[in-house]
């Protein structure tokens, strides 16, 4: 019995020792794993800034592109609108012109039977 009483304790106390370091070293891994995480954090919010930056940079260049795109489009409609107007005026004048003729054929027409009668 003696000697299981001093065994009783020395284990307990064993014991005791291998629950307080387990304690301890669960207490470093947590305080490692912290610190970690503190030097991550940065790291993280870094990406994440970079990643918000990359993202307004493209939203911005598809803006960019629709814009050149609409603006290419009205370009284009004012182009095609001007050539529209250059036929229209250039018809206009050749009929001008046609009518011109057709009234100076008519009165030269008058003209000349005017002198057949005269003469």
């Amino acid at each position: 019995c003696p000697e299981r009483m001093k065994q009783t304790p020395s284990s307990s106390l064993s014991n005791r020792v291998r629950r307080a370091l387990a304690l301890v070293v669960v207490v470093e891994v947590v305080e490692q794993e912290a610190v970690v995480l503190e030097v991550q954090e940065p790291v993280v919010l870094e990406v994440q800034a970079v990643l918000e930056v990359q993202a307004a940079l493209e939203v911005q260049a598809i803006l960019e592109v629709r814009a050149i795109l609409e603006v290419q489009v009205i370009l284009e409609v004012q182009a095609i609108l001007e050539v529209q107007a250059i036929l229209g005026a250039l018809v206009s004048m050749q009929q001008q012109r046609q009518g011109e003729g057709e009234g100076e054929g008519a009165a030269s027409a008058k003209m000349t039977r005017l002198k057949q009668r005269m003469e």
